[in-house]
């Protein structure tokens, strides 16, 4: 099915700063209006080297800003750069469409996706998530194994 809803060049651009300049560890992207996907938030990386207790705290912000856009009543997709101790980083697609959403933009997000995920070459893992669970930590870490 397909919505009419464009990924606008500015998602693209975020997510080659995160993949090739590792410039972000995460950046968060919606549907403004039901017609284009914008990027939302990009959340900087620190200038001094990770720490596991630095990664750790960066991922509590990540959930906390999905948790607010459900808050909200919204949904949004996600790239995470997924540090494990010991593995080399890998990028996580999140599609976050709560199951609180009113069914029409569950409907948007869910038939959108595709649109922004093929404009993002590179992603290794994704997750589909609708409860609080899916998102947690452990989550991520399965998926990036």
């Amino acid at each position: 099915m397909s919505t009419g809803v464009k990924c606008h060049r500015s998602c693209i651009e975020a997510f080659e700063c995160l993949k090739r300049y590792k410039k972000h560890r995460y950046i968060l992207f919606h549907i403004e209006d039901d017609k284009e996907i914008k990027v939302l938030c990009q959340a900087d990386r620190s200038n001094h080297q990770l720490i596991s207790l630095l990664v750790a705290e960066t991922y509590h912000n990540f959930k906390d800003s999905l948790l607010k856009k459900m808050d909200e009543g919204e949904g949004c997709y996600a790239v995470y750069d997924y540090e494990a101790e010991g593995k080399l980083p890998t990028l996580i697609f999140v599609s976050w469409v709560p199951s609180t959403l009113d069914v029409k933009k569950r409907m948007i997000y869910a038939a959108s996706k595709s649109v922004l995920k093929s404009s993002l070459i590179g992603i290794k893992h994704e997750v589909e998530a609708n409860d609080v669970d899916e998102i947690e930590e452990e989550e991520l870490r399965k998926k990036a194994s």
